[in-house]
């Protein structure tokens, strides 16, 4: 009996450490494979933004002089690859804009061929050859995103037909690769220049930086790549302004809503930089606001804090007396907008508005009912475009019948008076 439970000890430690040296030993290929792919690449950034930024510049900053050796700028995209003729191909692939000193980090000369270049792996799953015309796809950006209602569902891929320049072997340039899996990475390769035309943009999204020689340790090393490489706040798509007539500045995002990374930042600096007060603001439009029959359509409407020391002032009504703070299932009307309804405090309105966030790409209204707690007069914030970010297509028309909206928009509900209050 003492036999078999040994003999079963064993077989039972056996297979446990079997295990666990089957799961080191992928764990170590998962690492030789993804370090293979990076090649001499030891840091790099890649961000869903383009940015501005001098490779040559950035390693003379003194965070960085003494640790590494080169650092390259360029363009990371998922796109596709498709083969053009009778018995069309097309294949999922990494899109890389790049100029000659990435094809140096590899100490080999850039291709000599014009056009695309591919990697063997994606070539091969083509079936293409050097001189052949293959269409290449790639998400275009937008600042909107498109989940969004304004946001663009359409025009969000570019593309551009391109003669095959040369094909590389799969190793290293044409293995280079960020995600850890076992299949060839599908690479396409176009000349740095020639994609940011395609993208209209002078920036890029990635940088890679090579260290050949021992150092700091590496949570130092990351340390100061963290410090050396600050985007500036319009890299970010963020833009800080000022109201013409000297009153208050606003920070806005070109992707319409600030992340709340973003906000939570900004206040504090805002904050620390002595400003006298700061205070989120959140604008959305409303398709329309109705009233007995009555309707008010494509209104902007803005939440935000009613306090004395709010930046951007008070809510007052027709007699200059502050409102106060507005009451969670209530809304404020400027004095045109009540007069365009006939609204007065106590009357409920109905907001109908497009659900935050498109599902299946598919726009979805709602409606709310909101008590008109007062009406504010045509002063101060209750008559303030500077209030409304920018947004392309919308507000950055002079007439509402200019507006190129991305979702289902109406022209003929707008009134002349509408157009009037726009001006």
């Amino acid at each position: 009996m003492h036999l078999a439970v040994a003999l079963g000890t064993a077989v039972g430690a056996a297979a446990l450490v079997g295990a666990l040296l089957v799961g080191d030993s992928m764990r170590g290929s998962l690492r030789d494979l993804t370090l293979n792919r990076l090649g001499p690449v030891d840091h790099l950034l890649t961000t869903q933004r383009f940015f501005q930024c001098d490779s040559d510049s950035l390693l003379q900053s003194e965070e960085l002089t003494d640790e590494f050796d080169e650092a390259v700028g360029f363009i990371l995209l998922d796109g596709t690859v498709s083969r053009t003729g009778t018995s069309p191909k097309r294949a999922s692939v990494t899109v890389l804009g790049v100029d000659g000193s990435f094809w140096t980090l590899w100490n080999l000369k850039p291709p000599s061929g014009e056009g695309v270049i591919l990697n063997r792996p994606l070539a091969e799953q083509l079936g293409v050859q050097p001189g052949d015309e293959v269409i290449v796809r790639f998400s275009q950006q937008s600042g909107i995103p498109a989940e969004s209602p304004l946001g663009r569902k359409s025009e969000t891929v570019g593309g551009r037909r391109m003669k095959v320049g040369g094909i590389i072997p799969a190793e290293g340039p044409g293995r280079f690769a960020l995600r850890p899996n076992q299949q060839l990475p599908r690479n396409a390769y176009i000349e740095l220049n020639a994609l940011q035309r395609l993208l209209d943009t002078e920036g890029i999204n990635t940088v890679a930086v090579t260290r050949s020689r021992p150092g700091a340790a590496r949570p130092e090393v990351t340390r100061r790549v963290n410090a050396a490489v600050r985007p500036r706040p319009r890299d970010m798509g963020l833009h800080l302004s000022q109201k013409s007539n000297g009153g208050y500045g606003r920070l806005t995002s070109d992707r319409m809503m600030l992340a709340q990374a973003e906000a939570s930042a900004a206040i504090e600096g805002l904050r620390k930089s002595g400003a006298a007060d700061v205070g989120p603001v959140f604008v959305y439009l409303a398709n329309a606001i109705e009233l007995n029959g009555r309707q008010t359509p494509y209104s902007t409407v803005a939440a935000f804090e009613d306090a004395k020391d709010a930046p951007q002032g008070r809510l007052v009504d027709d007699e200059g007396k502050p409102i106060g703070p507005i009451k969670e299932d209530a809304i404020v009307l400027n004095r045109w907008t009540a007069d365009d309804l006939g609204a007065k405090p106590g009357d409920t309105v109905r907001l109908t508005y497009f659900e935050p966030e498109s599902v299946d790409g598919q726009t979805r209204e709602k409606t709310t009912t909101l008590n008109v707690q007062a009406v504010a007069a045509m002063r101060g914030p209750g008559a303030d475009p500077f209030l409304t970010p920018e947004v392309e297509g919308l507000t950055d028309q002079e007439s509402i019948a200019d507006w190129n909206p991305p979702f289902p928009f109406d022209s003929r509900r707008i009134r002349d008076k509408d157009e009037t209050y726009w001006d």
